[in-house]
Order: C-alpha cells, then structure tokens, then sequence
C-alpha cells in the first residue's frame, strides 16, 4: 500500500475512533445521574427507583405498603412497573444529568390487600375473625412531570388512573366456620388512580 494511502487510512481510523471516544465521554457526561431513587409524599411508605436508558425513555419501579393494627390489622402492599416517554425537545433533554420534563407513563400493577378483623370490641368480642383478602393485577396509564436540579435533588409530581380487571383478580371473604368466594367489592376495588407528588435524588 502506498505511504500516501496509509496515510488517509490511519487518519480515518484515529478520526473514527476519536469521535467514538469523545460521544462515550460526552454520553457519561449526559447521564452522570442514570439512577434515581425517591418517595411518594401522599403515600404510607413508598420507595421508587428510576433508571434512564435513553434521552427520552426511563423504566421505574415503585413498591408501597402500609401495616398497621388498630382495632383491625390491616396489610397493603403495591408493586408497580412503568414505561417513562419524555416528551420534551432533545435539545433540552441533552442538558440535563437526568430525564426530566413532562412525560407518559403506561403501567402495570399487581396489589395485595389483607384486612382482619375480630368480631365486637372489648367484652363484646364473640371470638371470631373476619378476613378479607384481595389479589389484583392491572394497568393504566401516567401523565407527570419532573423537576431535576443541579445538584441532583427532583421532585415529580403525576396523575394517573387505570383498571384492575376482575379476570385478574380475587376476592376471599373467611369468616371462623365457613370462607366464601364473591365479586363483592369488585366494582370499588376495580378502579386504580394515582397522584402524589415525590422527592428524590439522582445519582
């Protein structure tokens, strides 16, 4: 091979590998905080993760549960996974350390709730339990949007609704000497909403 043509090749060569070099280094610099952890205010207890995978698109997880016993005993808990779109301008989205802006967010739900209930109170106490237990499955969708600050510290504010099929779902009612499989309830529990406003921090 010619030295003139060696030449042009190794040129291309570093060329490409310094454009690579420096959209890797520009990447990290763009997604210095991919990882987000935060928690909803209007909820008992919640935790949520987000990981960014692109300019435009995130997935989160979030989990809630709520255990309390007063008079009843109660057990909530709430996992859910989501799609984040952001919908804002590349440009825009480009100067940021982490996905923000207004976004959409399709989910999918699964929830348990166990309610346990002794019958009367104090020396009225007949000794037996009534036991409620619901299983749900479903889905919805998530409009939203959230703030990142330099320093890494986000707030997210979000309003969704969605459905929990009865085909996807259960409903136990146990009393002490008999259990009993209804759709009571249904009509109530088959309507999923969502709104808070979270804090968190990305890193």
């Amino acid at each position: 091979m010619p030295t003139r043509l060696r030449l042009v090749v190794y040129s291309l060569l570093l060329s490409a590998a310094t454009s690579n070099s420096l959209s890797a280094q520009d990447s990290t610099r763009r997604w210095s905080r991919p990882n987000l952890v935060k928690t909803n205010l209007f909820a008992p207890v919640s935790l949520f993760y987000e990981r960014a995978l692109s300019e435009r698109f995130a997935l989160q997880g979030s989990v809630r549960w709520l255990s309390y016993y007063e008079r009843h005993n109660v057990n909530f808990v709430n996992v859910a996974l989501e799609a984040r779109f952001y919908l804002n301008d590349s440009y825009w989205l480009q100067h940021k350390d982490h996905p923000a802006g207004l976004y959409l967010s399709p989910y999918l739900k699964a929830r348990s709730l166990t309610y346990i209930n002794e019958i009367g109170y104090g020396f009225n106490k007949v000794g037996d339990l009534d036991e409620v237990i619901i299983k749900s499955i479903g889905f919805g969708g998530t409009i939203g949007y959230q703030w990142v600050s330099r320093n890494g510290f986000t707030v997210d504010a979000f309003l969704g609704i969605g459905a929990m099929p009865a085909g996807l779902s259960s409903y136990e009612h146990t009393m002490r000497y008999s259990t009993v499989i209804s759709t009571n309830g249904f009509t109530f529990h088959s309507l999923d909403s969502r709104a808070g406003i979270s804090l968190g921090y990305s890193f």
